[in-house]
């Protein structure tokens, strides 16, 4: 019988797919300037800040949502650490609020988790394995692409879990705990259900960010070199006859 976590995999794999192909359309501009990258952290700051709140507030009620308590995986703190790198030490006074669409997003997560409590299960799995399984590659990518340094950690605070030192065995148990779950049937439905709605709110966050005004001066900047470029090697060709 298949157990929960590869029906979680298979089950949302096509969103998840898509999820990826946006992100991996997003992040070669996003990680070129820190401002656009500052303003993609700011807003996940909100939705992470906001699943812990709701994770914290619905785990002490019922103990079958907190067997997904892990402090290590923990990433609010993390997020405030790499927003006063980007930011300063006054980094609050200078965060521009939640968009529109972080604010739907955010009062979405609000609404299932108080109407449904085992939803918000969907959201610890999904966000906090983002990060856990797929921030060391982000993490490369940040360091070259913002010229951090590599041993320091400062700026990319939320790809790091310090506190797991065997990252596979900690993998195996956070797996074992998430098919340990008893939840009914229907109520593991309804979170795969949940876990396919995640990926389009994100999707629509990497959508903004793509919109914004730092992501539009990128892109021109890219067009003109790439045009410059193509300049050149024309007239080289023209000077040699080979065109």
């Amino acid at each position: 019988m298949e157990d929960f976590w590869s029906r979680l995999r298979r089950e949302t794999r096509r969103e998840h797919n898509v999820s990826n192909t946006l992100v991996n359309l997003t992040l070669p501009f996003a990680l070129s300037d820190r401002r656009v990258y500052v303003k993609a952290l700011e807003s996940f700051y909100y939705v992470y800040s906001t699943v812990e709140e709701e994770f914290d507030r619905q785990r002490r009620n019922f103990p079958k949502i907190g067997a997904l308590y892990f402090e290590e995986l923990r990433r609010k703190k993390s997020f405030e650490r790499d927003l006063q790198f980007f930011l300063g030490d006054n980094w609050r006074q200078k965060l521009q609020g939640p968009s529109s669409t972080v604010a739907r997003y955010i009062e979405h997560i609000k609404e299932v988790s108080s109407s449904k409590p085992w939803l918000i299960l969907s959201y610890v799995i999904t966000l906090y394995m983002a990060l856990f399984r797929g921030g060391s590659i982000l993490r490369k990518i940040l360091v070259v692409s913002l010229a951090l340094d590599k041993t320091s950690g400062e700026g990319v605070a939320i790809y790091d879990f310090p506190s797991i030192i065997d990252t596979e065995a900690f993998f195996k148990k956070y797996v074992e705990t998430v098919n340990a779950l008893t939840l009914p049937e229907e109520q593991k439905d309804e979170v795969i259900e949940e876990k396919r709605a995640i990926f389009l709110w994100n999707d629509e966050i990497f959508n903004e960010v793509r919109s914004g005004p730092y992501y539009r001066a990128i892109l021109w900047r890219f067009f003109w070199s790439v045009v410059f470029v193509l300049v050149v090697v024309i007239f080289f060709l023209k000077k040699r006859n080979y065109w």
